[in-house]
């Protein structure tokens, strides 16, 4: 379902900008904020599961690799993870 835009129609309404989506179901991804920015193995997350968004920003659920904890973070929380990250 990447590239969906908030709403879930694939539309904008009110004139407001569609916003795609950056990551998908199965993605690796890191944490931005301050406090998870450590780069270790156990800090890299997959997404788990997509979630509406929240003041016009996705959220999405993640599930950390290292010990199967699980948070619920806005995409701008997230970077993608490169073979070499």
């Amino acid at each position: 379902m990447r590239g969906a835009a908030p709403g879930g129609a694939g539309r904008s309404s009110g004139g407001c900008a569609v916003v795609q989506r950056k990551f998908a179901v199965g993605d690796r991804v890191r944490l931005t904020a301050e406090k998870h920015s450590v780069k270790s193995p156990q800090d890299v997350y997959t997404i788990s599961r997509m979630l509406p968004a929240e003041a016009k920003i996705w959220q999405y659920r993640v599930k950390r690799e290292g010990d199967g904890q699980e948070w619920v973070v806005s995409e701008t929380q997230l970077v993608q993870v490169t073979p070499e990250s």
